[in-house]
């Protein structure tokens, strides 16, 4: 696509962006240094849409560029980065996976359990647990999103937690790891919460019915039969 690479430099930033998101579904991987270019333009706008282009265009070739673009000063760069590297890990990176979990930059931390979530085992739910009270809010999320695949019903007192979390995103999250790690012997711990909460807040009650649903709905046992 010569005449949509000439347009990444149009004085026009309207067609610099629509270029470059052109770029992100015809281009191929030799477009890289184009994209990685716009990732510093005055206007969001562009840099928004090179960020998109640089995650789908990256292949395992790139991996230890773009480990290195998590810790960018720019967090249209990072955003871009964390897309890429959860794109582009696999199995074998599980140990550098699991390196990023303390990192400084919290796009690397959430990077990294969301990876983990989808890569890691069981073994890896100790690492995740201490992420549940990170100081960022996307990557107590992600944690506990974790939690709920990779952990099991003991693991639902440190989701419960999440109930009363700052966040309304991560306590979301904890309900639906309540429904999906919970049991019958959950069902009373979660009526207590609600009674303790006195309605103040939805959470514990929007738990308390999606788990009732789970066990005793007839639909919901075709569902899991299906």
């Amino acid at each position: 696509m010569p005449l949509g690479r000439e347009r990444l430099n149009d004085e026009d930033w309207e067609v610099r962006a629509a270029a470059v998101k052109a770029l992100a579904e015809l281009g191929s991987r030799e477009d890289l240094p184009l994209v990685r270019v716009l990732l510093r333009e005055k206007y969001w706008e562009v840099r928004m849409a090179a960020a998109e282009a640089f995650s789908k265009l990256v292949s395992r070739e790139d991996l230890l560029e773009v480990r290195e673009l998590l810790n960018d000063e720019d967090w249209e760069v990072r955003m871009a980065a964390a897309e890429a590297f959860f794109k582009l890990v696999s199995r074998e990176d599980l140990p550098l996976v699991r390196e990023l979990f303390r990192d400084k930059e919290e796009n690397v931390r959430m990077a990294a359990v969301r990876a983990i979530s989808t890569l890691g085992s069981r073994e890896d739910v100790p690492l995740v647990r201490e992420r549940l009270n990170d100081e960022a809010r996307d990557v107590r999320k992600a944690a506990v999103q974790a939690i709920s695949t990779l952990g099991s019903r003991e693991d639902l007192p440190l989701v419960r937690e999440r109930l009363n979390d700052e966040a309304r995103d991560v306590q979301r999250a904890a309900v639906w790891a309540i429904t999906n790690l919970g049991g019958e012997k959950d069902l009373d711990d979660l009526a207590k919460l609600v009674v303790e909460t006195s309605g103040a807040r939805e959470e514990p009650m929007e738990a308390l019915g999606k788990l009732d649903w789970k066990l005793y709905s007839p639909y919901s046992l075709i569902e899991n039969q299906g």
